[in-house]
C-alpha cells in the first residue's frame, strides 16, 4: 500500500489548483494525525517546505499571469489516504512525514523567494 496526499492552492481572489502525489509505503493513522496538527490551523501548510511541488507555480506553466496581488504561499490539506497506486515521487510517505514533524515553524519568507512571489 501507498499513501495519496491530496492539496489545493487557492488563490486570494478564489482560484484554485488542485494536485495530489503518490509516496511509496503508507502512514499510519497517528502519523497522518501529526501531520495535520503540524499545519498551521490543522489546514494550511507550505508545499515545498515538505517536498511537494508548489501548486501555484503551474499557473504559470499554465500561461497565466504569475505572480498577481491575489498570490500568496500556502496550500490546504486536504487528504490523505490509502492507495495501491504507484508513486508518482521518490519521497517515501515515511520522509513526508518526518519533513512535516520536523519543521518547528513555517518558513512564508523564504517559501515566498522559492516560488517567486
Amino acid at each position: 500500500m501507498n499513501t495519496r496526499i491530496h492539496y489545493l492552492y487557492r488563490d486570494g481572489a478564489n482560484n484554485k489548483q488542485g494536485g495530489q502525489e503518490v509516496l511509496a509505503g503508507l502512514l499510519s493513522d497517528e502519523q497522518i494525525t501529526a501531520i495535520r496538527q503540524a499545519c498551521d490551523e490543522n489546514t494550511w501548510f507550505l508545499a515545498g517546505a515538505v517536498g511537494l511541488p508548489d501548486l501555484q507555480l503551474k499557473w504559470k506553466e499554465k500561461g497565466y499571469p504569475f505572480p498577481t496581488d491575489n498570490d500568496h504561499v500556502w496550500s490546504e490539506l486536504e487528504s490523505i489516504e490509502a492507495t495501491n497506486d504507484a508513486p508518482t515521487m521518490a519521497m517515501t510517505a515515511d520522509a513526508f512525514y518526518e519533513r512535516f514533524v520536523s519543521l518547528e515553524n513555517w518558513d512564508d519568507d523564504e517559501a515566498a523567494l522559492r516560488i517567486g512571489l
